[in-house]
C-alpha cells in the first residue's frame, strides 16, 4: 500500500481483500489442522459489497459480516464516510454506511465489523504493542486490523488516529493456543468489544448452514472447477443482500475435551 501510494497508484478494497484472502489460502494449503476456503459472486455481479466470514470447527461457527476499508495517504479512510446529497437535495448521513453495516448485519444474524487496510504513512509514531508470538511488530502488525462497526459509529471519525486505538490487529482474532479452538479465540478477543446487546447474542457458535457445508467439501476436480463461485456451489443467497463473498476458515485440529468456563 505504502508503494502504491507513491507512485499514486493505490489498490482497491477489493484488490487488497482478494490478496489477503488467498496469501491465507495458500498459506494453509497444505495444512491438515485447517482449510480455507473463499466464493464469490460472479466478476460482474457485484463489486465493493461486503464479505462473510465464518470461523468454524465441528460443523458449528460464529458468522461475521465484514467490509474493508483502505487507509489513504492523509491518514484517514476517506471512504468510510458516505458525501452528497440524497433525491430531495438533502446531505446524506455521513454515517449511512455504517448504519447499514450494523442493520445488515442484524438480519443477517452476524456480526459486523470493519476490517482496515494500514500502512506506514508516518501519521502514527509509535505504533502500539500487544503481547503476541508472532513476529510482526510496528505497522505490520497492525496493516490488517479489525472494530466492531458500532465503536466506530460512535467515533464519529475517519482518522487513523483516532480509530487506532478501537482496532485490534485481525490475526489476534485467531490466534490460538494448540489447546485453543477456532471459534473460541475469536469470542475472547472481540467478546469484550462487543457493547450492543443486540449484537452480542449473535458472537456465539450456530450450525453451519448448507451452503457452507458445500464450500468447505468442494474439492478442485479440473478446469470447469477453477473458480469457486455462488453458482458453482448453488448459493442463493439473493441479489439485495449486499454480500459479494464468503470466506469459511475451518479448524479441523484434534481438541482435547474442555470445558469453557461460563462468563
Amino acid at each position: 500500500m505504502r508503494n502504491g501510494a507513491s507512485i499514486i497508484m493505490p489498490l482497491s478494497e477489493e484488490t487488497l481483500t482478494e490478496t489477503l484472502l488467498y496469501e491465507i489460502a495458500w498459506a494453509h494449503k497444505a495444512d491438515p489442522g485447517f482449510r480455507v476456503r473463499v466464493a464469490t459472486k460472479p466478476e460482474e455481479s457485484l463489486h465493493g459489497g461486503d464479505w462473510e466470514l465464518w470461523l468454524t470447527q465441528g460443523g458449528k461457527g460464529i458468522k461475521f459480516r465484514v467490509q474493508a476499508k483502505r487507509l489513504y495517504p492523509n491518514g484517514r479512510y476517506k471512504s468510510l464516510f458516505s458525501y452528497g446529497k440524497d433525491a430531495y437535495g438533502n446531505a446524506v448521513d455521513l454515517h449511512l454506511q455504517t448504519k447499514k453495516l450494523i442493520a445488515s448485519a442484524k438480519l443477517d444474524n452476524s456480526i459486523p465489523l470493519y476490517c482496515f487496510y494500514n500502512f506506514d504513512g508516518g501519521h502514527i509514531s509509535d505504533w502500539p504493542r500487544i503481547q503476541c508470538p508472532h513476529k510482526h511488530r510496528g505497522a505490520s502488525y497492525w496493516g490488517c486490523s479489525v472494530a466492531t462497526a458500532s465503536d466506530i459509529l460512535a467515533a464519529n471519525s475517519n482518522e487513523l488516529k483516532k480509530l487506532l486505538p478501537l482496532m485490534t490487529p485481525w490475526h489476534k482474532m485467531v490466534c490460538v493456543k494448540p489447546s485453543s479452538r477456532l471459534p473460541d479465540a475469536a469470542v475472547d478477543i472481540l467478546g469484550t468489544k462487543i457493547k450492543d446487546d443486540n449484537l452480542s447474542e449473535f458472537l456465539k457458535e450456530i450450525s453451519i448452514p448448507e451452503y457452507v457445508h458445500r464450500i468447505l467439501g468442494f474439492e478442485l476436480a479440473g478446469e470447469d472447477s477453477s473458480y469457486l463461485d455462488f453458482e458453482t456451489l448453488r448459493i442463493d443467497r439473493g441479489e439485495r443482500d449486499g454480500i459479494s463473498g464468503v470466506c469459511v476458515i475451518d479448524d479441523r485440529r484434534k481438541q482435547k475435551t474442555h470445558i469453557r468456563p461460563n462468563n
